[in-house]
């Protein structure tokens, strides 16, 4: 333990002159040190690949998060409350969220930028291809009940 601490009161009180002799040796030794790095990538490929991955995943969900909450002002305690209150499936089509490729979006009214409720990706782009207009919905519904085709079994 004391040689420990020893060591690393040392590395501390002569920490530039540690540093600076690093730099020499690596410029010195350029070449055998990325031989060195590119042999272990090689042999490690797939392990790296996989950390790389989970990384990369752990962030994806991270960054979704910040960004529902930065443009919906929905915290995740917030959009879990409303995925539990809405049966995780969409309001819409009541399709579960395990039955969808993307998770539920976040739907908000354009005009006053209020929540509304989660949605599958089909329907909400549907509602804004409609344009938020509830008389647009309607002529929309009154057109496929006009036109639907009886099927017969």
């Amino acid at each position: 333990m004391r040689d420990n601490e020893q060591r690393k009161a040392y590395r501390e009180a002569n920490k530039d002159q540690i540093n600076a002799k690093g730099r020499v040796y690596r410029e010195a030794n350029k070449e055998k040190i990325l031989a060195k790095g590119k042999a272990y990538r090689e042999a490690n490929n797939d392990q790296l690949n996989e950390r790389k991955r989970a990384l990369y995943n752990a962030s994806r969900e991270k960054r979704k998060a910040q960004r529902r909450t930065r443009t919906y002002g929905v915290d995740e305690s917030q959009y879990n409350e409303m995925l539990a209150r809405q049966s995780n499936c969409c309001a819409i089509c009541n399709t579960h969220k395990s039955e969808l490729k993307k998770e539920l979006s976040v739907d908000h009214n354009h005009n006053t930028g209020k929540v509304r409720g989660l949605l599958c990706h089909s329907c909400n782009l549907g509602i804004g291809l409609l344009k938020d207009s509830p008389s647009v919905v309607f002529r929309a519904h009154v057109y496929l009940i006009h036109h639907q085709e009886v099927v017969c079994t």
